[in-house]
């Protein structure tokens, strides 16, 4: 396998963990020093939207909510928003379903997030907050129901600039074996994934790949494939005009959104520059 066909099969992927109920933590390493677990199997947790202690909240007079609340202790203990429905949805008679679940703690801060993307109403992304700031977050991609990569956030809030929060590290299971085959760590402006591509638990060196935040490929195996510091190709005939300059090429890579505050879908390809979240 060439280095493109690699980075593209290792990276060009569509892109949270679970506290105190069935979630993910680190576990014993292999050799290589990485965690060598099972993926655990994405877990809803009960909202009780159509039980005791549910408010309903109809800002358009339908009779069907948007939002509903539930009260426990005096608080709110979650809330459940339905998706909104097309005209054909609501011609066709296709049933309502919740696309996002929120869960907040004593204090009122939210402690999770669950998210349920396509048309399925399956939950296929959870994160998990601590005092209020998101810690971790689980994706099921492929459609499993087992959680097929994790983001992992070093609590710092979001950027002051963009309001989002970027990974200090991440770790997916791209063939879906239910073992962790691929390591990703943010830099302050770069990104290195390290693969295991034969399922031995072992990192290949050869694999291993160094990107720029905007996805360009630096570094494969070791071996530069990009030198971030060399001068830009100017157009020919005005070699010192900003305006002919030829524009920067499109990525080679572009890695996968990690972005949660926007709902915005784990499938979306974008890239590392948009700030991990």
């Amino acid at each position: 396998m060439n280095w493109r066909s690699l980075v593209l099969a290792g990276a060009a992927v569509s892109l949270a963990i679970v506290h105190g109920c069935g979630g993910y933590e680190p576990g014993p390493t292999t050799a290589a020093g990485k965690a060598k677990n099972s993926m655990p199997p994405i877990t809803h947790e009960p909202c009780g939207e159509k039980g005791a202690g549910a408010v309903n909240h109809d800002s358009n007079g339908d009779t069907n909510p948007e939002v509903i609340s539930v009260m426990r202790d005096g608080r709110v203990a979650c809330t459940a928003t339905y998706a909104g429905r097309s005209s054909a949805d609501v011609a066709s008679g296709a049933p309502r379903r919740v696309d996002m679940y929120e869960y907040f703690d004593a204090g009122g801060k939210v402690r999770r997030r669950e998210f349920a993307y396509g048309e399925r109403g399956l939950i296929n992304a959870i994160e998990t907050y601590e005092g209020g700031v998101l810690r971790r977050r689980e994706y099921d991609l492929a459609g499993t129901k087992r959680i097929d990569t994790i983001d992992f956030f070093d609590g710092s809030g979001p950027d002051a600039k963009t309001g989002k929060h970027r990974p200090s590290k991440r770790e997916r299971d791209t063939n879906n074996d239910g073992q962790i085959d691929q390591w990703w760590t943010f830099g302050a402006n770069q990104v290195t994934v390290e693969m295991d591509q034969d399922a031995d638990g072992k990192v290949e060196p050869e694999a291993t790949m160094v990107m720029k935040d905007d996805g360009q490929v630096l570094s494969v195996g070791g071996i530069v494939v990009v030198d971030p510091n060399a001068p830009k190709p100017t157009a020919s005939g005005d070699a010192g005009s900003d305006a002919a300059r030829i524009p920067d090429a499109a990525p080679i890579v572009e890695a996968p959104s990690t972005q949660s505050d926007a709902g915005s879908r784990p499938d979306a390809v974008v890239n590392t520059k948009d700030g991990g979240a």
